[in-house]
């Protein structure tokens, strides 16, 4: 029997709004650390899975297997179960969004209560209840081979094992140089045409506004809670610094930066300004820790991105589908950028273009 929790059902945290029934069998689990300890019904555990039951997760997600999204194991062992996590994941649920799993759209229930989308996270984040999580020092870093020439940073396509998957100490790399008077590779012999994936959690003493400055040749991202905080993307053969500002909560905050590499000239640095501090310092090896469980399973060869240069999935357009008349309904004239269109319930069409003066949203009435 695999046991569950709800990570919230302790003494001065707010429980789930969602009524219970009694049940005679009870669960104790260990939360995070196993200083706290909870006794849980096994109805609690099938609320947060009934609600997903009625919603669509099951086309996107499994427990143990990535497919458009990622599998609930890794959601899990990606995540603390602290109140604000939950809350976060939650309305993420409810609105939706991109850029943590790549490119993939999740879809919106804002048909759900905060209550509902809560309840589900708190099910999802414990399935690996039995695994404690015990942040272990450094940064959990994943290596993939991408083999291809890259011009921005990549979405790799779901389900792949990287080539690579260890522990880093701290956010400076440099690779090989020209003159090969380097001995060291801090990129695990990667040279050309690689992916690195770095996820963790920077824990500062202080709650306060903390800057940034993220270097690299060829491109990086930088996120901390989701959020993009600072991003470098093809200076090619340059080294190129940008700044950037976050607000940090006191203890951990989880992070996740984002490095590819096209050709000769590898590195990557991530500094930081501390408030009240004047001058950017290198984090210190003490700041950073990871969840031991995203070191993942490892597997040779060549991996596979969506293409870099391509709208939408990545896949290029190459025909109409036969069942679909092509009309042209732009009038004559017009010469503005389309970047998207909807269609509206009342038949109408919301086209939205781009020019040298801006975006716009134009209406327009559409052939039948």
């Amino acid at each position: 029997m695999t046991a569950y929790f709800d990570p919230r059902v302790v003494e001065g945290v707010k429980p789930i709004e969602f009524p219970l029934k009694e049940n005679p069998m009870m669960v104790k689990t260990a939360i995070a650390d196993g200083s706290i300890t909870s006794e849980i019904s096994g109805d609690q555990l099938l609320s947060g899975e009934q609600l997903m039951g009625l919603n669509d997760c099951a086309a996107c997600h499994a427990q143990d297997r990535n497919m458009i999204g990622p599998s609930y194991n890794e959601i899990s062992q990606k995540y603390d179960t602290d109140d604000e996590t939950i809350k976060n994941l939650g309305d993420k649920v409810i609105k939706g969004g991109t850029g943590v799993w790549g490119r993939h759209a999740m879809t919106p229930h804002p048909e759900l209560s905060a209550s509902q989308a809560e309840t589900m996270v708190i099910f999802i984040l414990s399935i690996d209840a039995g695994v404690v999580k015990t942040r272990k020092p450094g940064i959990a870093a994943d290596f993939y081979k991408a083999g291809v020439q890259l011009t921005q940073i990549p979405d790799m396509i779901p389900g792949q094992n990287p080539n690579i998957s260890t522990v880093v100490p701290d956010l400076e790399f440099q690779g090989a140089n020209a003159s090969n008077r380097r001995e060291a590779n801090d990129f695990q012999g990667f040279e050309d045409y690689f992916v690195m994936h770095l996820s963790g959690f920077l824990d500062v003493a202080e709650k306060g506004t903390y800057e940034f400055m993220l270097g690299a040749n060829v491109g990086g991202r930088f996120m901390i809670k989701d959020r993009n905080i600072v991003e470098v993307n093809f200076f090619k053969d340059w080294f190129v610094k940008r700044e950037g500002v976050a607000e940090l909560e006191a203890g951990p905050n989880p992070f996740r930066l984002e490095y590819y590499e096209d050709v000769y000239g590898s590195r990557l640095s991530l500094r930081w300004r501390r408030p009240g501090e004047k001058e950017y310092k290198e984090i210190p090896v003490s700041a950073f820790t990871h969840n031991p469980q995203e070191i993942k399973e490892t597997s040779p060869g060549i991996k596979e991105v969506y293409e870099v240069n391509a709208p939408g999935y990545g896949a290029s357009l190459e025909s109409v589908h036969p069942s679909f008349d092509v009309t042209t309904v732009t009038p004559e004239g017009f010469n503005k950028r389309i970047s998207a269109v909807e269609m509206l319930p009342n038949g109408w069409a919301a086209v939205s273009t781009w020019d040298e003066t801006g975006q716009h949203l134009s209406p327009g009435r559409c052939s039948k």
